[in-house]
């Protein structure tokens, strides 16, 4: 008998985004939050909400196994903002979407 099987990271976002017409929260991008990043979390395959961060350097986009936190964005320029670092640098618009957010790549 094996245990579970993982299911990659990028099946579960397909699926979660795919869901949902907007993420929960109080949030949708930068220009909710005064100009400070929007950050939104999906924990293994719970979507956490949307909360505004108080720093422009806070909420670093980052794609890991089970989590993705990652910004909600107008440009690519907020994804970036507040001179931070990151590989999640392009805002992407999903047509079945109300939002945009920070991805690798937009598809």
């Amino acid at each position: 008998m094996s245990g579970p099987k993982r299911v990659p990271l990028w099946v579960v976002l397909v699926t979660v985004l795919g869901c949902s017409s907007g993420p929960p929260g109080e949030c949708q991008g930068p220009q909710d939050c005064g100009g400070n990043p929007c950050c939104w979390t999906v924990v293994d395959v719970m979507d956490r909400g949307t909360i505004c961060e108080s720093a422009p350097s806070a909420c670093v986009p980052v794609l890991g196994v089970d989590t993705l936190t990652t910004r909600l964005c107008q440009t690519d320029a907020d994804c970036t903002s507040g001179g931070i670092s990151t590989a999640l640098t392009h805002c992407c618009q999903e047509s079945t979407h109300s939002f945009k957010a920070c991805l690798a790549a937009c598809p």
